[in-house]
């Protein structure tokens, strides 16, 4: 008899908490005091479990309720991936957005460097090691590569020696053609050895250590 009246009960109670009606709490008077203590903001999603409400409330009536579930983690990742296809539509485009975004800013990060770094106007004999920033951006005029205009003083290839000529050396790395322009000059401790080759119709030469050294990069 104790058997069947306990599963009827049990039945009972779920089918309240399964049709949102309102139980009756053992103590009317703690759940009135932890409703109150919701409204004023003191107790959180999961407040039966918040030190103001754990041992005030009665669990069963919250349910009883209709009161917001315990907040979980596989709550919280089903809320944002809802924020996340409201906004974009689903996940893979909210990852593109996000990639296009941090693009965007790493090209404006890279922009304003490049208005930072002081602008040198060279001519086609000008050396490295006549210039005194760590990093500058070169404005070199055209035709650097006819040899009788400026003598061919090149030594090295990616890294070049200090004393080589600086709108030589972009035409030869391939960073800037015979009609000149703009390229990002970065300075760098003397190597043991360089060695040259022929590239783009100029030929550097190899060179013991030398001092300081200089790569070429495009401007932008």
């Amino acid at each position: 008899m104790g058997a069947n009246l306990f599963m009827i009960f049990w039945v009972l109670a779920i089918s309240g908490f399964s049709s949102g009606q309102v139980l009756n709490c053992v103590d009317t008077q703690a759940d009135s005091f932890c409703a109150a203590k919701q409204t004023a903001g003191f107790c959180s999603l999961q407040y039966y479990q918040d030190q103001y409400c754990s041992k005030t409330c009665n669990p069963r009536c919250a349910t009883a309720r209709g009161d917001p579930p315990p907040l979980t983690s596989s709550n919280v990742t089903n809320l944002i991936n809802d924020v996340i296809k409201s906004s974009f539509g689903n996940v893979t485009t909210f990852k593109s957005s996000i990639m296009a975004s941090i693009l965007a800013i790493q090209n404006l990060v890279d922009q304003i460097k490049l208005q930072l770094q002081p602008v040198v106007r060279v001519d086609c004999v000008t050396q490295d090691k006549n210039i005194w920033a760590g990093k500058y951006l070169a404005l070199c005029p055209a035709n650097c590569n006819n040899l009788t205009i400026a003598s061919l003083k090149l030594w090295g290839f990616i890294v070049y020696t200090g004393d080589s000529r600086i709108c030589q050396a972009a035409i030869h790395s391939g960073t800037l053609n015979a009609t000149g322009g703009l390229v990002k000059i970065e300075k760098t401790t003397g190597v043991q050895k360089y060695f040259g080759n022929t590239r783009n119709g100029l030929t550097s030469l190899s060179s013991t250590f030398y001092p300081s050294s200089f790569q070429v990069k495009p401007a932008v």
